[in-house]
């Protein structure tokens, strides 16, 4: 038996390939109408005029803050989530590498060897030792592409999985980002609060004397206990919320304990977001990226999966010796040699490949489904995205304003206190009702960075 004897073959495998061809068309090749919605010139919220560039793969460091860059730093380090999301990566990576030496040749040497005594014989013919020696090799001819076809997928499937390791990256750096801002704001409104205790202790301790003395309505000290004790109260329930967010920013850089911050006040006001935002920014977020290659993917295995009925074609080839001493193997008398090829074609499965193109077809809709759906959320999300950063910022302004307005307050309160024109207690209420101010321009502080910090994760990390 020869090689060329098997060129007779090639005519009729090109000829299904032809005639295969139109129902192996390339589904990506069309996917994209009615899939994946057209990306608007800009977003709908109009974006502040003023603008600096925000550095893409260290976006956080806009906020001019060590302390958080260090923080991210760590949780890079240490997250767990990242480094699940890291092992996914190497399955993928693996899977792929598997799927690659699947097209490459197999050979597999044997070797044995035995004693044989009484009136059965051996393959030598004759009682006594034998050793022997085999190998095979085995090549499965993709001419059809089957094989390509789920190698192209598994590499996509490294696509999607490098895609959502960005994307687990990117949140949990939005979220240490979050949580250091909340974090800060909690600890510097307990702080507040905490003064504000003081100051009504204080107020309560006056408000009993005058009780006694006849100079207050006898209600004055009772009525000053209760506002103390819903002081207490708020600082305590300020305080737990700061605890909870130190351990929360631990738990995110993979560390058991809290994570203590130095000074919790911070008055930087948010970054300033460029104007005319370009939609097509949105092609840069890490889920838009995987669930892009995951429908990739599904194309390619409807395609492979659709050239199942076709021929499969391997070629073989085998040889041995057989010697009745090991020292002379390798100069055996008997020895043999083959060539061979391999040629299966379905004719008949019940309905079995039908259903599994069926399957891979579901797959891919639903793949390209989950594409669209993800366009279309993040779209939406930039939009809420810019408008709540407007938003906070309007209110973080008013709350600055209300902050120097009680500043002026207490410094005329303290000037009518000094000429004895203003009661301790008068004044006292103005300086709660400064502290007051702190703690909700704190609030409106937070919640603008926070704002700016979803944006940033809704463009898929800064707007470089």
């Amino acid at each position: 038996m020869t090689i060329p004897k098997y060129k007779s073959l090639v005519p009729v495998f090109a000829g299904l390939l032809a005639f295969a061809e139109p129902a192996l068309a390339k589904p990506s090749e069309a996917f994209g109408a009615g899939v994946v919605p057209a990306f608007p010139a800009s977003f709908d919220a109009a974006s502040d005029p003023s603008s600096r560039a925000v550095p893409g793969k260290a976006w956080w460091t806009v906020f001019g803050d060590p302390a958080l860059d260090h923080l991210i730093a760590e949780a890079h380090a240490g997250n767990t989530h990242i480094e699940q999301a890291l092992a996914r990566v190497a399955l993928a990576r693996s899977a792929a590498k598997a799927g690659a030496a699947a097209r490459m040749p197999t050979a597999t040497l044997d070797g044995s060897a035995t004693h044989a005594e009484g009136p059965l014989v051996n393959a030598a013919g004759e009682s006594g030792d034998l050793f022997t020696a085999r190998l095979d090799i085995g090549w499965e001819v993709d001419l059809f592409g089957r094989l390509s076809g789920e190698r192209s997928a598994q590499r996509q499937d490294v696509r999607s999985s490098d895609a959502l390791l960005r994307d687990t990256t990117l949140l949990i750096e939005a979220e240490t980002a979050r949580t250091w801002f909340i974090g800060r704001h909690y600890a510097e409104a307990a702080g507040q609060a905490h003064r504000i205790c003081t100051m009504l202790e204080e107020a309560q301790s006056i408000a009993i004397q005058r009780e006694a003395l006849g100079l207050a309505p006898p209600a004055a000290g009772e009525a000053m206990r209760r506002r103390l004790d819903a002081a207490r109260a708020r600082e305590n329930e300020l305080a737990l919320l700061r605890d909870s967010a130190w351990r929360q920013l631990g738990f995110l850089l993979g560390q058991s304990r809290a994570i203590s911050p130095g000074d919790p006040g911070f008055n930087r006001p948010p970054p300033e977001v460029p104007v005319g935002l370009p939609a097509d920014l949105l092609s840069r977020r890490p889920d838009i990226a995987a669930a892009q290659a995951s429908l990739f993917a599904a194309d390619e295995r409807l395609r492979s999966e659709r050239k199942g009925w076709l021929p499969v074609i391997g070629l073989t080839a085998s040889g041995g010796v057989a010697s009745p001493g090991l020292g002379q193997l390798l100069s055996a008398a008997a020895s043999s040699f083959g060539l061979g090829a391999l040629f299966a074609l379905p004719v008949f499965d019940g309905g079995r490949h039908k259903a599994r193109v069926a399957g891979r077809q579901a797959q891919r809709e639903g793949a390209a489904a989950a594409y669209r759906e993800t366009v279309l959320r993040a779209l939406r999300e930039v939009n809420d995205g810019l408008q709540t950063v407007q938003a906070r910022r309007s209110g973080l302004a008013m709350a600055s304003a209300a902050e120097k307005e009680g500043e002026v307050l207490l410094a005329r309160g303290e000037r009518r206190a000094a000429n004895g024109t203003l009661s301790r207690i008068e004044a006292i209420d103005i300086e709660v009702g400064l502290f007051e101010r702190r703690i909700s321009r704190s609030d409106a502080a937070a919640r603008a960075l926070i704002a700016s910090v979803d944006l940033m994760q809704a463009l898929g990390g800064g707007w470089d």
